[in-house]
């Protein structure tokens, strides 16, 4: 934002507070000083704090919040150990003022780091056993991450939806609360930002307005359905794009407590829209902007959306002024990096589930939909430079998986598998490729559409195709391969794995 656009904001802000506050007033301080030019929404409008860090809004309070968008370089004292203290709940008739302020700290964002997690779906199953696995395998995992990446700066915690599981919140007494006070016990520091997915919602609600009051649980443990924040260089913005309709209907099976079909629709609300398009005013065209929902925005072949058209339009036009807004999302239990020439203002990231496969695979449990291990995916940031990695939860750092064939089928392997290796790529993406060598011999690479061996060992009643395996034809049965990912810029490798052949396949190892 140009400085004269933030020096008319400033004096509008002071002038307007002075001349009529609102039914909503507080103010936004750091160490018992004012800090101006703060974003403050309640849902719908959104104003600055003045000179002294005040602000007033006058609202309809009928999205029940008040938030602010944390500037760059601060970050908000914590509510616990998992969330920020950026939103207050409204506890007041509109035709009274009520007063909320917020204290922020100075914080050093040169270099910092986020850790995404997604459909973690915890559900309190005795079959699944995933209070367990949390416990034994999955929170080390990410608590070790956290740790890791912290020694370069700060480090928050972006969770995209589907927290818990809203078929067996009745079923197994583990509703959003509870999966959220798990989290609190397995000790994980925050801040933590969340989005809301389909399975976060209360599927025990059917009212006039089911969207909306679904999401009783949502606002009352993880804040605002919509919101934005400021870390270092760059714009954060999280948005709900879940419609809940949770119809009823005669072939729906009966759960306990459930009254619908826990069915919804895609997209942002109307409101959702009108504030989004707010937000976004008070950017500059060079802002670097980045959105996490649940569903993804785009769908995997790039030339379709989850999304209603005409509401695309629209999203394309707000954000294209920005060259690229870069999308996290979940909900699809794979790995992807989305592109699309027919929506070119939107670059997606589609996330693993930090469930695998809902805890559900054996005997390996960690198996994701495309093969991939469960695990989380990291930003390091510098500036506008970023640095991205994969953390699975068993092996720490990795980016593909081998399969040397010949110990999958057992006895003389059928001739078209004799000596083939798959690689199950899943960070494969636009601008790197895989490099193979056997001893110094390059081996061609075939990207091919199939069932993963390994995901087959694991789930052998799913027929699910990888979006992102490989083939190689070795010459031997014996001699090692090292299997390269590739920057296809410089021919950087950017992450390397000697394979020692026979390679065993052992579900649960490497």
């Amino acid at each position: 934002m140009k400085k004269p656009v933030i020096i008319a904001a400033l004096f509008f802000a002071a002038f307007a507070t002075s001349l009529n506050a609102g039914n909503i007033v507080g103010k936004v301080t750091c160490q018992g000083k004012g800090v101006p030019g703060v974003q403050v929404s309640d849902g719908r409008d959104i104003v600055l704090t003045d000179a002294e860090g005040n602000y007033s809004l006058d609202s309809k309070k009928d999205q029940g919040f008040v938030f602010i968008s944390t500037p760059s370089g601060y970050v908000p004292v914590m509510r616990d150990a998992l969330q920020a203290d950026f939103y207050a709940h409204l506890t007041e008739d509109a035709d009274v003022q009520e007063s909320h302020d917020f204290e922020l700290l100075e914080q050093n964002q040169d270099t910092y780091s986020v850790i995404f997690f997604t459909d973690a779906h915890i559900t309190n199953d005795p079959k699944k056993k995933d209070f367990d696995l949390l416990h034994d395998v999955a929170a080390p995992a990410m608590r070790k991450t956290a740790a890791e990446l912290g020694g370069k700066g700060p480090v928050y915690l972006m969770q995209l939806g589907d927290f818990s599981h809203d078929l067996y919140w009745y079923e197994n007494g583990c509703n959003l609360e509870d999966v959220y006070n798990v989290f609190l016990r397995e000790g994980f520091a925050g801040p933590m930002y969340s989005v809301s997915g389909n399975h976060d919602n209360d599927g025990g609600v059917r009212t006039d307005n089911t969207d909306r009051d679904s999401e009783h649980l949502y606002r009352k443990i993880l804040g605002p359905e919509y919101y934005s924040l400021n870390i270092g260089r760059q714009h954060w913005i999280f948005m709900d794009d879940i419609q809940y309709l949770n119809v009823v209907s005669e072939k729906m099976k009966p759960n306990k407590g459930i009254v619908g079909d826990r069915s919804y629709n895609h997209g942002f609300t109307g409101e959702e829209m009108e504030w989004l398009g707010k937000d976004l005013s008070f950017l500059p065209d060079t802002a670097d902007v980045y959105l996490c929902v649940h569903i993804p925005v785009i769908a995997s072949n790039g030339r379709q959306t989850f999304f209603r058209d005409s509401q695309m339009d629209s999203l394309q036009t707000m954000f294209s002024r920005f060259g690229k807004v870069h999308v996290q999302c979940g909900h699809s239990h794979r790995m992807e990096f989305v592109d699309s020439d027919k929506f070119p203002a939107f670059s997606e990231v589609i996330i693993p589930a930090f469930s695998g496969n809902m805890w559900t695979s054996k005997p390996d449990r960690f198996v994701g939909e495309d093969g991939e291990p469960a695990g989380t995916l990291s930003f390091t940031f510098t500036g506008r430079d970023k640095d991205m990695h994969y953390w699975s939860h068993q092996f720490g750092e990795k980016n593909f998986r081998v399969i040397d064939m010949n110990q999958v089928v057992s006895g003389n392997p059928a001739s078209e598998n004799k000596n083939v290796v798959y690689i199950e790529w899943w960070m494969a993406r636009k601008g790197y490729s895989l490099q193979v060598l056997e001893g110094r011999k390059v081996r061609p690479v075939e990207k091919i559409v199939g069932q993963d061996p390994y995901f087959k060992m694991n789930l052998p009643k799913k027929t699910q195709k990888s979006r992102h395996l490989f083939k190689v034809q070795a010459k031997t049965a014996r001699k090692p391969l090292v299997v390269r990912e590739v920057r296809d810029s410089d021919g950087a490798v950017m992450y390397q794995e000697t394979v020692r052949r026979p390679k065993p396949i052992v579900p649960g190892m490497e």
